[in-house]
């Protein structure tokens, strides 16, 4: 469990607790409005707002508000981790008996005119 001061409280108001097991829950409004403000979400938070749309629980718009926000701000490194760690509780994993695997990953589409060579070296 985490302890945070509440969106737009003033100095000195105290700490709600924010957690699976605290009964509060921060979400992407909450996250939207914080970030609008110019704070920084704490690594659990962000974590819960990133949990939100993982889950398919916030809306186009929450999205791309939030995302907005950030990128206006800028991220702290408390909320990269923080979607980090909710892109890493949702994930598959894939098991393999290979002695030896190569992951190799392009995003590829990104207008700049180079040749994508993580394809061609899976290949390889």
């Amino acid at each position: 469990m985490t302890t945070t001061t509440p969106p737009h409280a003033g100095a000195g108001t105290g700490t709600i607790a924010v957690g699976p097991d605290s009964g509060v829950h921060f979400g992407i409004k909450d996250a939207i409005t914080r970030v609008c403000d110019r704070r920084d979400l704490s690594a659990e938070e962000m974590a819960s707002a990133v949990g939100e749309i993982m889950d398919g629980r916030a809306t186009p718009a929450q999205i791309g508000g939030l995302l907005t926000a950030l990128r206006a701000k800028g991220e702290s490194v408390a909320e990269v981790v923080g979607a980090a760690q909710a892109m890493r509780a949702r994930m598959t994993p894939v098991l393999f008996d290979a002695p030896l695997m190569v992951d190799t990953c392009g995003t590829g589409g990104d207008g700049s005119g180079s040749v994508n060579v993580s394809t061609l070296a899976a290949l390889i």
